[in-house]
């Protein structure tokens, strides 16, 4: 039934900033883009947890306005600039970034190769609970702007404003100028079967232009092994995961072990702390998930555990006692989703004590709700003995970056003795690249994976790192 039909037959009552019917509602209106992704952010959406309707609504700017619309823009924005004594080299940059998008919109249009049009998008975000729905409209908002979309939520809400957001003709929230070439990249159709969303989006299959999602917590074994290179974007590929889980609540806890200063608390939404960690120093308690469960934010907490000083033999012991006190916290809370991120995890597999107690974590993460992925860069750091075997056997998604000497050893660790002499070595990836390569193994299925981030996405792992 649609709303138009359920205003007129179900009791429904007004708030400031939303609407309830049988559920409780919230819209938001796009009043900005940096996006160069295309309907990337679809896939996204569908990781979410809760429904999302989207309206558009396009229409057309007279033909013989179009130019002199777009020239009072340009000017606008330049003159912003010009005489700004105040303005910020973020907000610059931005203003300057508009006024090169406007220039080519102007040149297609100027061209014939495209009409200007005032583009119309609403989104709807629904709960059962109105505590539940700030906490949704939050993410939603978090995962939009990862994406480089930036909405608003509409205030106010009246009778006549709720008619129009009922109604398939009716305009909400103010115009958003783009050229039919912008506005079709984004426009959310397709006319061949997106596959079933489960987990969270990370990259689009090479073969069929689909979107490939991660659906860790529904699996076997919850564990992830990502190896490549140096330079392959293995390191990339980790941060997005991590923020899209955590920007998309599908998890509530990451801990991460960092050797190389790599990760920051910007990357993050919700609560962070970084933790650095020496020879000397003690081992901190690690209790903020109980208290999680008593303040009820639903923010995800991140720990990041700064580890360069604990990889030598004379600091093992310290580096177990993490180790062990990550164990603990995960088997405290066995009903809470967590993920222990190791990276550059060959220097805590050289290690045999220490991967005695990591191998331990590996074998019963399912059992207390646990993904503990593990990043490095060779898959001989896995045959070293039968400890560090524990991690090719008990990782049920295994993502190949670009690697060399891939034999047969390999294959038959991950099951892909079917695919005969696999080559990974011609793999795209790096910072040179527009998009990394991967092969996504996961049930004796491969499948070679783009991985695609947002320039937002990209700016925070560039400033974090």
């Amino acid at each position: 039934m649609n709303d138009s039909r359920r205003l007129r037959n179900t009791n429904f009552k007004i708030g400031k900033a939303y609407y309830t019917t049988d559920q409780h509602h919230q819209v938001f209106t796009l009043v900005d883009s940096d996006y160069g992704g295309g309907t990337d952010y679809l896939p996204l959406l569908e990781s979410l947890s809760f429904p999302v309707l989207m309206k558009f609504i396009i229409r057309p700017v007279p033909e013989k306005v179009s130019s002199s619309t777009l020239g009072k823009y340009i000017a606008d924005r330049k003159s912003e600039i010009r005489y700004s004594r105040t303005m910020g080299d973020s907000e610059r940059e931005k203003l300057n970034r508009q006024i090169y998008d406007l220039e080519n919109m102007s040149s297609r249009i100027g061209a014939r190769r495209s009409l200007l049009v005032n583009l119309f998008a609403s989104f709807r975000v629904s709960s059962e609970h109105p505590v539940k729905l700030r906490e949704s409209a939050a993410t939603f908002s978090s995962v939009m702007k990862l994406m480089g979309l930036i909405v608003r939520p509409v205030e106010y809400i009246s009778t006549n404003r709720l008619k129009e957001m009922s109604s398939p003709k009716d305009n909400v929230g103010k115009p958003y100028l783009m050229d039919t070439h912008s506005a079709s990249s984004i426009f959310p159709l397709s006319f061949t079967p997106v596959p079933k969303a489960g987990g969270v989006a990370l990259g689009v299959d090479d073969i069929t232009e689909k979107p490939v999602f991660l659906d860790i917590f529904n699996k076997n074994s919850h564990n992830v092994l990502i190896f490549g290179e140096t330079g392959s974007g293995k390191s990339f590929f980790a941060k997005i995961l991590l923020m899209r889980f955590a920007t998309t609540r599908s998890v509530d806890s990451i801990a991460i072990l960092d050797p190389l200063d790599e990760y920051a608390c910007s990357m993050f939404p919700g609560s962070c702390k970084v933790v650095a960690l020496n020879a000397d120093s003690g081992i901190p308690h690690l209790d903020r998930e109980s208290e999680h469960e008593e303040n009820g934010s639903g923010n995800v907490d991140v720990e990041i555990y700064k580890i360069s000083n604990l990889l030598d033999d004379d600091s093992s012991r310290k580096m177990i006692a993490l180790l062990g006190r990550i164990y603990n916290a995960m088997a405290e809370n066995p009903n809470r989703r967590k993920m222990i991120l190791i990276d550059e995890a060959h220097l805590v597999l050289a290690n045999k004590n220490s991967l005695e107690m990591l191998s331990r974590m590996i074998r019963h993460s399912r059992h207390y709700r646990a993904s503990v992925i593990c990043v490095t860069q060779n898959p001989d750091d896995l045959s070293r003995n039968h400890l560090s075997n524990v991690i090719a056997e008990n990782s049920s998604s295994v993502f190949i970056f670009r690697s060399r000497g891939m034999g047969r050893a390999e294959l038959n660790r991950f099951g892909l003795q079917a695919f005969g002499d696999l080559d990974a070595e011609d793999l795209s990836g790096g910072r040179n690249s527009p998009y990394s390569e991967c092969l996504f193994v996961e049930n004796g299925r491969l499948k070679k994976t783009r991985i695609l981030g947002s320039k937002l996405e990209s700016d925070i792992i560039d400033a974090g790192e």
